[in-house]
C-alpha cells in the first residue's frame, strides 16, 4: 500500500483491522510535490502482477447516499440521486456544484405530505393520512437532489462531475 499525506493515520488504521492479509506500505516522501503518480513509482519493486488504484483520501461514503444498482440489474442511469448524510449539507453542495456547471434539481419526492399542494388539506384536517412517522421521507425531503446524465457523456465529462461532487463534500468539512 503506498502511503503520503496522512501515512501514520493510515497505518495505524490499517494495523488496527483484525484482517489476516499482510500490508506492506510504501512511503512516497515527496507526496505534496508529485502526488500518486510518483507512489507508483515509489512501489515498482513491488508491482509484478495487476494494479488496483484506489485513491482512499476521496472516499466519501460516509458524508453522502448514492444510489446502488439492485442484484441481477442492468440499470440504464438518466441521473443519480444523491443525499447528504450527517453534517454535510445540500443547501452548500448544490450552490457549490452548480457554480461548477453542473445542474441538479430539487426531487418532487420525500414527504410530499408537507408539498405546497397539501396546504389546504392539512388546513382542514382531511384528504389524506399518515400512518406512523415519515423520517425517512423528511430526509429526502430536506437533504437529497438530484443530478442527471445523458449516454453521450463521455469519461472526462463523468469524471469532472464526480471530481466536483468531491470537491464540494472536502470543501464542507
Amino acid at each position: 500500500m503506498t502511503t503520503g499525506y496522512k501515512d501514520a493515520v493510515l497505518r495505524d488504521y490499517c494495523d488496527s483491522l483484525d484482517i489476516p492479509i499482510k500490508i506492506t506500505y510504501v512511503n512516497n516522501p515527496l507526496y505534496e510535490e508529485t502526488n500518486y503518480i510518483y507512489s507508483i513509482y515509489c512501489a515498482k519493486d513491488y508491482l509484478n502482477d495487476d494494479l488496483v488504484i484506489l485513491h482512499g483520501d476521496l472516499v466519501i461514503e460516509d458524508k453522502v447516499i448514492l444510489p446502488e444498482a439492485c442484484e441481477n440489474s442492468n440499470p440504464s442511469w438518466f441521473g443519480f440521486m444523491i443525499t447528504c448524510k450527517g453534517d454535510l449539507k445540500r443547501s452548500f453542495v448544490v450552490p457549490f456544484i452548480e457554480s461548477k456547471g453542473i445542474q441538479t434539481r430539487m426531487l418532487f419526492a420525500g414527504n410530499l405530505t408537507k408539498h405546497p399542494c397539501f396546504d389546504q388539506m392539512r388546513k382542514e384536517g382531511r384528504g389524506y393520512r399518515i400512518v406512523g412517522e415519515l423520517p425517512n421521507t423528511d430526509i429526502i425531503m430536506n437533504n437529497s437532489f438530484w443530478v442527471g446524465v445523458y449516454p453521450g457523456m463521455t469519461d472526462d465529462m463523468i469524471d469532472y462531475m464526480a471530481d466536483m461532487i468531491i470537491g464540494a463534500v472536502k470543501s464542507a468539512q
